[in-house]
């Protein structure tokens, strides 16, 4: 089928579009990334924050101290990223008695069993301990910090961003409405999210939120191609094979179907 057999059959009078339908799943996508966020960044800041800037502040002076490994372990994430847990008892204080220390590391290291693990303290700071393990991956555990609120930013501003473009989706579609719409041909690539649509082959591509079970009206599947329709100036807004979306005829519903199969 050609774009102009597709003009041809699309009426040209003033079209009702209906605006897609409300729905609570982007503001509920918004709510699990605030959640994430929140529970993620509680986490960096209560376990993950203080024992950085402790060895951070005694690394230059850190010596072999007298004390024992309590407990330790590490549960390697992806293969590469390590989150251990480490608690120190150290011995050698000046008021003679043990003090524990619980200490948690997240780094990157492709690792593969166990680590040696020696005690470490600055002798003018008894209240500061750490490891040589803590201290040799400093600098890796500032720089996976560093990155996971990177990533947390970005996920909470992907979330926020869901229910926006939903309503300037529903925007869009409003002012289309009692206009005489223009037909074209784009390329739709349904994804679980909705149907993400390019105007050309190297255009930036704009997801809808279309229903779970409605099909693209295909113009030529095997390129996945198919028919939208615009207005001047106007967003490009994908039709589904039944054109639910627009106020038609039956016969008119039936040109347009016909068009787009031949």
């Amino acid at each position: 089928m050609t774009t102009q057999a597709l003009l041809s059959a699309f009426p040209t009078r003033p079209i009702e579009v209906r605006t897609p339908r409300r729905s609570a799943k982007p503001w509920l996508v918004m709510l699990v990334g605030i959640v994430l966020f929140g529970g993620f960044g509680f986490y960096l800041a209560s376990a993950i924050a203080p024992d950085l800037l402790s060895d951070y502040r005694i690394q230059d002076h850190a010596v072999p101290i007298e004390g024992r490994i309590e407990d330790g372990r590490c549960r390697s994430k992806f293969g590469f990223l390590q989150d251990c847990e480490v608690t120190v008892v150290v011995t050698g204080n000046k008021s003679g008695n043990a003090v524990t220390h619980r200490m948690h590391y997240l780094f990157a290291d492709p690792h593969l069993g166990d680590y040696d693990v020696v005690v470490m303290g600055d002798p003018s700071r008894p209240d500061l301990a750490t490891t040589d393990l803590g201290l040799d991956n400093l600098r890796s555990r500032l720089l996976t910090m560093l990155g996971a609120v990177v990533a947390m930013v970005l996920l909470l501003f992907g979330c926020i961003l869901v229910p926006i473009q939903a309503g300037r989706a529903r925007r869009d579609v409003a002012a289309m409405s009692g206009a005489v719409l223009t037909p074209m041909v784009v390329r739709v690539d349904p994804t679980r999210q909705g149907w993400s649509v390019r105007t050309a082959p190297k255009a930036r591509p704009r997801l809808w939120t279309m229903p779970r079970k409605a099909q693209p009206l295909w113009v030529d599947p095997s390129q996945n191609l198919a028919a939208a329709v615009t207005v001047p100036g106007g967003a490009v807004y994908p039709l589904d094979s039944e054109l639910t979306a627009l106020d038609l005829t039956e016969e008119e519903r039936y040109r347009i179907q016909a068009a787009a199969a031949a």
